[in-house]
């Protein structure tokens, strides 16, 4: 019996990978809380500072907006750091069988 899989290293590939990488991680290392904990004490530093009104409130909103597309700026930037290997956008086979694994494309070895 053989089992063989085979997958493009693409852009959809690597999205799907780093998704699925940061929903395993424990709750405080995902992107979003990561944002959230950092909106939270800038701003308690940003409000609680010798600062007036205005300013105070204009540094919050860059905070707001910078803690909004930390978590799509930090998943792009994986992405296009994968876009720049060589070896993007190649097809990977992957063959087991009951002796053995042998994988075709980047990586590639037989191990048995």
């Amino acid at each position: 019996m053989a089992i063989q899989y085979a997958w493009h290293s693409d852009n959809r590939y690597y999205a799907t990978v780093v998704k699925n990488q940061y929903r395993q991680l424990l709750l405080l290392l995902h992107l979003r809380s990561q944002a959230i904990v950092f909106w939270i004490v800038i701003s308690g530093f940003t409000l609680f500072s010798d600062l007036d009104f205005r300013t105070k409130w204009v540094f919050l909103g860059l905070i707001t907006g910078f803690a909004c597309v930390f978590p799509f700026l930090v998943k792009r930037g994986i992405i296009l750091e994968y876009q720049l290997r060589p070896t993007f956008g190649a097809e990977t086979t992957f063959k087991m069988t009951d002796n053995s694994v042998v994988i075709t494309g980047p990586g590639a070895g037989h191990f048995p």
